[in-house]
């Protein structure tokens, strides 16, 4: 093997170990997305289901007897199953 010969597959292996290494930042980068995006829908869907508790709050009449909005036993049980929605999301995030 000449010397050319020996410096093109030097420069081969060094690009394809090179190559080897994008592959596998893009293929962790992918990965990360996906754990981003799957993170960002359950908080997303958190959200929503607070957004709708509190307008039920907002809107019950009978929430607001006395002139400021009450929890009844309903709108309580369904705030404490929120929360656990919110804390089983942020567990699942560490």
């Amino acid at each position: 093997m000449n010397k050319i010969e020996e410096l093109m597959e030097d420069f081969l292996l060094t690009w394809f170990c090179v190559a080897d290494r994008f592959q596998f930042k893009e293929d962790i980068l992918i990965d990360l997305n996906k754990i981003i995006n799957s993170a960002v829908e359950e908080q997303k869907a958190v959200l929503k289901k607070y957004e709708e508790w509190e307008a039920k709050l907002i809107m019950e009449d009978n929430c607001w007897e006395n002139g400021l909005p009450e929890l009844t036993q309903e709108l309580f049980e369904e705030f404490l199953d929120i929360q656990e929605l919110r804390n089983q999301a942020i567990r699942e995030q560490k």
